[in-house]
């Protein structure tokens, strides 16, 4: 499989943050991403890589204890 770039990683973050099975969920702990985010050939470089991509943009925040919450400016990303 072709390698997925920074912004594709970050981008199937926010579905994940996004989708009906988060629920009303603020946001997830990092170790929760790892199952959703390796489906369809993802891996956990990936997801560090797309983490740090959707930091830099303002999508997400990750605090002290390893949340990942969803920004206002990534609802609309």
């Amino acid at each position: 499989m072709a390698d997925k770039s920074a912004e594709e990683a970050a981008r199937q973050i926010l579905r994940i943050l996004k989708s009906p099975e988060n629920g009303a969920k603020p946001g997830l702990m990092v170790n929760n991403f790892y199952k959703a985010f390796s489906q369809d050939g993802w891996r956990v470089a990936d997801f560090n890589a797309g983490l740090a991509f959707a930091r830099r943009e303002g999508w997400v925040e990750l605090n002290e204890g390893s949340m990942v919450r969803l920004t206002a400016t990534g609802t609309t990303a």
